[in-house]
């Protein structure tokens, strides 16, 4: 019978993976490095085959460290470093090197808009609640828009990093409200905004971007695929998941209102 949970967290520097039983506890840990590339000042990619390599390396030792058979694992959760932009066909193949979120590239298309609408920002808080930043991913879908227009139409999906990750593992194609919401999208509803789809004139691609769901649903199973490449079992469970930040917060119980929490990675001391 089922005893474990298996966690998988793809940060900017490592991609982590952990056990746990079902009353929390720890049962083993471990983590594979993911190099960045900076192709151009204020690029900032991943490359998608190193990436997923890093997920499967990170998952097969865990599982071996834990000396516990993989059919023991009763479902995956998923985490990522937030936003970014992930181009990829309907096969869930990329078709260029991931973005993340510290990118800067869109930040001459943004100081135009700003420019042009000095309420721009406001207008995106006051939806979002967040604090937009470059590497966000309707900017930066807008940016490939217009800079890569061959590869943005043959895009059949635009994820976060953490999507392309889940699509490796099942075959579908989903997002969470955590990510929808500071894509930038609507912090009080679904997750997805169409006044912001709107403010990046991206309406018209609306069905690149998939629907967001709650982080603790189930998004499918693990494909014949990916259980061979991973050594589990085909049809594990594959929660949706969520951003490494709000995924955080739940770790640390700061649920409550007039709770703080300070969440430093290793991007914001490097």
């Amino acid at each position: 019978m089922p005893r474990y949970l298996l966690g998988v967290d793809a940060g900017s520097t490592l991609t982590k993976a952990a056990l746990f039983d079902f009353a929390g506890q720890e049962i083993s840990r471990a983590a594979v490095a993911v190099p960045l590339d900076r192709p151009r000042i204020g690029w900032v990619e991943c490359d998608p085959v190193q990436a997923w390599e890093a997920a499967k390396s990170s998952i097969r030792k865990v599982v071996e460290q834990a000396d516990i058979s993989p059919s023991d694992i009763a479902a995956i959760g998923i985490s990522a470093a937030m936003v970014g932009a992930w181009l990829v066909d309907a096969e869930g193949k990329a078709l260029r090197a991931g973005i993340n979120w510290e990118d800067s590239r869109t930040q001459e298309m943004l100081d135009a808009r700003l420019q042009a609408d000095p309420d721009f920002y406001r207008r995106i808080f006051r939806v979002d609640g967040c604090v937009m930043q470059q590497g966000c991913t309707l900017p930066l879908a807008a940016w490939l828009r217009d800079h890569e227009p061959e590869l943005f139409t043959d895009a059949a999906h635009i994820f976060s990093y953490k999507d392309f990750l889940r699509m490796k593992l099942t075959g579908v194609a989903a997002a969470d409200r955590t990510e929808a919401a500071v894509a930038p999208g609507d912090a009080r509803g679904s997750g997805r905004s169409e006044e912001m789809f709107d403010l990046f004139d991206l309406t018209r691609f609306r069905e690149k971007f998939p629907d967001a769901h709650d982080s603790d649903a189930l998004a499918g199973h693990l494909t014949k695929t990916a259980a061979e490449e991973l050594g589990l079992p085909e049809g594990t469970p594959v929660a949706v998941g969520a951003g490494d930040v709000p995924s955080t917060i739940v770790g640390a119980s700061a649920l409550e209102a007039g709770t703080a929490l300070v969440v430093l990675g290793t991007t914001c001391i490097a």
